[in-house]
């Protein structure tokens, strides 16, 4: 049967304290390289899965109607944070007994479960009117839409014509289903 040497002998201290040296040095370098490599890895798995070219999504509301659509030239899916880009999105908001709400933008950022789409570039919300209705339109460069909710917002300027008025602000709320808007800054009215 072997025998251990005695650790008092200065060899087995220096083989110890070299394998030790070793063991350390090998966990630093492979910190070193695996730190890059998870860079690599996350930057390829923000690559889009999935996209789409001309495209129309429907969402039904639990009475089987259509709740809204989105029409785009193009949406591209990332499977990071399971996100969409849309480019040029056509939104249609429907309403029971109402025109629809029309969106467009030039682009937008739609969340996981697609219940809120930042929408850029060029933002018109329009709703035709009807006996009981005034037309509607409204123009930003940026809107938060929250879907589930039925709400949009902005901190941007904004400008809403309604029949022959037009009103300018900074920012805004709107809770679409109530047809409730509110203005946060700087209005200024024109009323004909």
């Amino acid at each position: 049967m072997a025998t251990l040497p005695e650790l008092s002998q200065p060899t087995t201290w220096v083989t110890i304290l070299v394998l030790t040296i070793l063991a350390s040095m090998s966990w630093w370098l492979e910190s070193v390289v695996e730190e890059p490599l998870r860079k690599l890895v996350k930057s390829e798995s923000n690559k889009p899965d999935y996209y789409m070219e001309q495209f129309t999504l429907k969402a039904m509301g639990i009475e089987g109607k259509v709740k809204y659509s989105v029409h785009g030239r193009s949406l591209v899916h990332y499977p990071t944070d399971n996100s969409s880009e849309v480019q040029t999105p056509h939104v249609e908001i429907y309403r029971d007994n109402e025109p629809p709400w029309i969106v467009d933008a030039r682009s937008a950022r739609v969340n996981d479960d697609g219940t809120k789409t930042m929408l850029t570039g060029n933002v018109a919300i329009r709703r035709e009117g009807t006996d009981t209705l005034s037309d509607i339109q409204i123009y930003t460069d940026r809107l938060l839409l929250m879907s589930d909710k039925d709400y949009a917002e902005t901190k941007e300027p904004i400008t809403i014509i309604r029949d022959n008025n037009t009103v300018k602000a900074i920012g805004m709320r709107a809770w679409l289903k109530l047809g409730k808007l509110h203005l946060l800054s700087k209005v200024r009215g024109r009323y004909e």
